[in-house]
């Protein structure tokens, strides 16, 4: 069983990152992760869940196994509001130390209010942008995170599960989809105003540590859980 489980992890890491590179390819020559309406970022973020499904299929047969199932009520809820108590704290943090300040005038006038054909306040424009990210941009983005979960928690974390402990679980998986995101950081725009080498480290610190809490959802058997609580990570 355990040369299998190396097996099915090796061909499922092979095509992802096959997969993936195709997608980074095109990202990094448009300079943009929202180039082509952001159907290239989509690509890749479905890149692990095809290269899942594909595992699994030429291994197995079927697609039983990659957390399908509802799993706890519990769990679904858990998923959406450690999250958000993580970000909740992190940016009462932020505020109270004076490190940054709420709106961002910036993000306002460029983000929200250029989008709109009609002239608003800037609370409006606020008021507006938390509606539309918390309906239709929530479901919109739970499609491509489900992508990167069917892979990872669906399958990596379980597969890895058979050979190592949770923490090396965890930890591995951590680090593989850290890697995952480096090509957007260095050669396109998922990244911030800091040096690149700066950046690679904030999230690979960040990615590994919630691969932990993303694990451990993942281990009481829905991926779901971890595909919502993904995308309420990405804000």
């Amino acid at each position: 069983m355990r040369q299998m489980t190396k097996k099915k992890l090796a061909l499922f890491l092979v095509l992802t990152a096959a997969l993936s590179a195709v997608f980074h390819v095109l990202i990094a020559g448009a300079g943009s992760i929202r180039a082509n309406s952001g159907l290239y970022v989509a690509g890749l973020m479905w890149s692990p869940g095809v290269a899942a499904l594909v595992t699994q299929l030429t291994t197995e047969g079927n697609l039983r196994g990659l957390g399908w199932r509802w799993g706890k009520t519990r769990y679904q809820l858990l998923s959406v509001a450690l999250p958000l108590v993580i970000v909740s704290l992190t940016y009462a943090v932020i505020w109270l130390t004076g490190l940054g300040g709420f709106p961002d005038p910036a993000f306002v006038e460029e983000e929200i209010m250029g989008q709109l054909d009609f002239e608003v306040s800037q609370t409006q424009a606020i008021l507006i942008y938390a509606v539309v990210s918390a309906t239709y941009g929530l479901a919109a983005s739970s499609l491509t995170a489900l992508g990167e979960e069917i892979g990872w928690r669906g399958f990596l974390v379980p597969e890895l599960a058979r050979v190592s402990s949770f923490t090396r679980t965890a930890l591995i998986s951590g680090v593989i989809w850290a890697l995952y995101h480096v090509p957007a950081i260095l050669f396109a725009d998922y990244n911030s105003e800091a040096p690149l080498w700066y950046g690679v480290i904030c999230f690979t610190v960040m990615a590994v540590g919630a691969s932990v809490v993303m694990a451990w959802r993942a281990s009481r058997r829905s991926r779901r859980a971890a595909a919502r609580g993904h995308r309420v990570e990405r804000g």
